[in-house]
């Protein structure tokens, strides 16, 4: 009897010591592993650079599609671009030539991941126009150098 407790108390023992040695391990081994971002919290440059550069092409393609629709595509001429990394939003202001022959002024957009161009004249349109110009937007060139 006595030596089937003893055993069960060094078995105990052995068990004890064993699993703080790898507690003792594994603790060791996660400080010296950097932690990845999760996702939202944070992105790499090559991931940075490619929003930037997904939004300039969403952008260059809203121009172009507008570009070629205008009624006289040689008078188009683009004031001002405008998107926003953290929605996805793609605002152009333009000026084309209109019907009786005058300039008018437009300006249209979209969102990351739809294909449906809003102009000034659609019901949603004020929101997503708020959204390209509101806090983290960036326009012009910079629209090339978008981070996050």
């Amino acid at each position: 009897m006595f030596n089937a407790i003893k055993n069960l108390v060094y078995g105990a023992i052995k068990i004890g010591f064993w699993g703080l040695c790898i507690a003792f391990l594994i603790g060791t081994a996660m400080l010296f592993v950097k932690d990845k971002p999760t996702s939202g919290q944070g992105t790499s440059a090559t991931t940075t650079t490619t929003r930037g550069d997904d939004l300039a092409h969403l952008a260059h393609n809203l121009r172009r599609s507008l570009e070629s629709q205008a009624r006289n595509p040689d008078s188009f001429e683009l004031m001002q671009a405008r998107a926003n990394p953290s929605t996805g939003a793609v605002c152009l202001k333009y000026r084309a030539q209109n019907g009786f022959g005058g300039m008018s002024i437009e300006r249209a957009g979209l969102r990351e991941g739809d294909n449906n161009i809003m102009i000034d004249t659609h019901p949603d349109f004020d929101d997503l126009w708020l959204e390209c110009i509101g806090t983290g937007s960036v326009g012009g060139d910079a629209i090339y150098k978008i981070r996050g």
